[in-house]
């Protein structure tokens, strides 16, 4: 990559030529072979650093220029805008997921002996036959508490003092108080305020301030008194006793089916087995990117607060595009199935962050 240095001493250059330079600048990061071809690009897991030339920091009023943009798409060229910064990022493989049917054990044959099935059985023989007899129960009776009301309960509201919470009102997540203006209407903070106009019930409530009275409903309870009195459960009746019959048991063996010999055909046992294959490749494909030429401090600290938030350790919250900061953006994308690599700005705004 040829790059040619002007410095800047006397004037100072517009503010959209020192972006397109910035943007450019970033966007050629691959080399450029000789006659104006694209080089050929190995897929390794380092990065060759050998043969690459130094990376100096610039010079205080120096602004660099590409002299070419490489790969970068004649489209990307003609809508880019100063302060806008593209590269190429690249999109994870899709992948399916099928079931294939393999052959667990083939089909087979066995013959076995079944054993001969018996039991057990209990033959009961009288010794003496059952009989019967007459027997007088007596009745019961228990004895009862009741409670007789002597006085019935009443009810009766008692009113007391509610809590103060320093503020009748609140504005939601911020909880900043709401103020009552003496010309009738709300004063309500935010980065705005805004003038609330007010019902004539809103305006009472709010002259009583926040500890509004509360309304309590008690009861005093019934006065009983106990009374203990005998009932009859049930009446004398006469019942009739069985004794059953005096049985002795004897035990003897009973052949329900004779021991025989059969064959049993098993068949094959098959498996269904989850197997993935890819139905699309690793595609790389150009993006607008955020890096520290075309984004303020305060969106990159933003940037690292969302991540933060999501459970993405972007490092320290230093409104600095480090590469931990750029490795938990990388892990974001790849959670959501965005393009990997740089921060694109489609994965920023995911996060909830406005750029522009």
């Amino acid at each position: 990559m040829v790059i040619r240095k002007t410095l800047v001493r006397n004037y100072t250059l517009k503010a959209g030529l020192s972006l397109v330079a910035a943007s450019a600048l970033m966007l050629t990061s691959g080399a450029v072979a000789a006659h104006g071809h694209k080089p050929v690009v190995k897929r390794t897991n380092q990065v060759q650093t050998e043969n690459l030339p130094e990376l100096r920091p610039y010079d205080e009023g120096t602004s660099v220029v590409a002299d070419s943009l490489g790969e970068l798409p004649e489209d990307l060229r003609a809508i880019a805008r100063p302060g806008q910064c593209y590269a190429r990022l690249l999109k994870s493989p899709k992948f399916e997921t099928y079931s294939e049917q393999i052959l667990v054990a083939e089909a087979r044959t066995e013959r076995r002996t079944v054993p001969a099935v018996t039991r057990r059985v209990t033959e009961a023989q009288v010794v003496e036959e059952a009989s019967s007899y007459e027997e007088r129960v007596p009745a019961e009776y228990e004895v009862r508490h009741e409670h007789v009301m002597v006085r019935e309960p009443s009810r009766q509201w008692e009113t007391t003092r509610g809590y103060a919470t320093g503020a009748a009102l609140v504005t939601p997540h911020e909880h900043r108080p709401v103020r009552y203006r003496a010309d009738g209407t709300l004063n309500w903070p935010g980065k705005h305020e805004v003038m609330v106009p007010t019902s004539y019930e809103t305006t009472q409530y709010l002259h009583q301030g926040s500890a509004q009275t509360i309304y309590c409903l008690t009861e005093t309870p019934g006065e009983y008194k106990k009374v203990k009195r005998k009932v009859q459960i049930s009446p004398e009746t006469v019942r009739r006793v069985e004794v059953p019959a005096r049985v002795r048991h004897v035990e003897r063996t009973v052949i329900d089916q004779p021991e025989r010999v059969v064959e049993e055909h098993i068949p094959a046992i098959y498996d269904n087995v989850e197997r993935t294959r890819v139905v699309r490749e690793p595609e790389p494909v150009w993006r607008e990117v955020l890096c520290e030429r075309n984004a303020s401090p305060e969106t990159i600290r933003a940037l690292q607060y969302a991540l933060q938030r999501r459970g993405y350790n972007p490092g320290p919250i230093d409104g600095r595009l480090g590469s931990q900061t750029v490795s938990a953006v990388q892990k974001f994308q790849a959670d959501n199935g965005l393009a990997q690599g740089q921060v694109s700005l489609e994965a920023v705004e995911a996060l909830g962050v406005r750029v522009r």
